[in-house]
């Protein structure tokens, strides 16, 4: 199933998806400024998120 397809379909997951995620980023990013984490972990996951996004862009 197409990936813009399945967003249509799947809304709450894909709401529900992008609020943890933004959520996890915010925690981190927190974390980060407060010297609780190393720049590496949020490198990490920024990483992650701009994959996803990348790949997001490819197959919509």
């Amino acid at each position: 199933m197409p990936v813009k397809e399945f967003e249509e379909k799947q809304l709450d997951w894909w709401c529900n998806f992008y609020r943890t995620s933004a959520k996890d980023l915010a925690v981190r990013t927190r974390q980060y400024l407060n010297g609780e984490i190393s720049v590496g972990m949020l490198e990490a996951m920024l990483k992650e998120v701009e994959k996803h996004n990348e790949w997001r862009e490819n197959h919509a």
